[in-house]
């Protein structure tokens, strides 16, 4: 009855340029697109999937990067596999502060939630209230918010469907077309606040109304 909510003082819409973000962490300050994944490195977050995913849309979108953010117990399993795979635009940037988070998923063009296992999914609806369209797995909580209008669904372990949605995110310039709702969406549906809302009426429901003093 009850969603997980996220912080809408943190996650929105900035002003923030790409180039600075990007120059913080020393990376290219100027490429064609950017696609973000946040979440732990472990192996039901199929960040492995994403990566098989990345060697196929690196060959069509020549300088795109991929950022992931997180960390976890797969860590240096998935650098060996983005080395072996000759990924060249993967940069693993670590666990990161909220903050920081929220600036990445503002320059993204889209995000990815590639999971084979997700209750709910609260990293797609903070990038969603930034204004950046997601591309999940039909998996778990993922599909009852993600949808055409703010992103696109995939199977799960499909590393082909899951870049052919990246790549048709991006040159759709979805983030301009259905960024604006996506954060409007976010912010009315599953900010912190509006949890609140929504568990104090469902209180007052199954309590009913106050008793008649005799």
């Amino acid at each position: 009855l009850i969603w997980n909510g996220f912080d809408a003082d943190v996650f929105k819409v900035l002003p923030v340029s790409r180039a600075e973000v990007l120059s913080r962490y020393g990376l290219p300050p100027h490429p064609p697109a950017v696609v973000s994944f946040v979440g732990k490195l472990t192996e039901f977050k199929g960040v492995d999937v994403l990566l098989r995913a990345a060697q196929r849309y690196e060959r069509e979108i020549e300088g795109v990067i991929t950022l992931i953010v997180g960390h976890g117990a797969l860590d240096e399993e998935l650098r060996a596999l983005a080395r072996e795979l000759g990924l060249q635009g993967v940069h693993f940037l670590g666990h990161q502060p909220q903050e920081k988070v929220a600036r990445i998923y503002n320059i993204a063009d889209v995000s990815v939630a590639p999971s084979r296992v997700e209750p709910f999914g609260l990293v797609a609806i903070e990038a969603l209230a930034c204004g950046t369209p997601v591309v999940a797995t039909n998996e778990g909580g993922l599909p009852d918010f993600i949808n055409e209008r703010v992103g696109a669904l995939v199977s799960v372990d499909d590393a082909e469907q899951l870049a052919t949605a990246i790549v048709r995110e991006i040159y759709s310039h979805s983030k301009q077309t259905k960024g604006k709702w996506a954060a409007q969406y976010a912010l009315a549906e599953y900010s912190w606040s509006q949890q609140v809302k929504h568990m104090v009426k469902t209180y007052q429901q199954a309590i009913g109304p106050p008793a008649r003093a005799s």
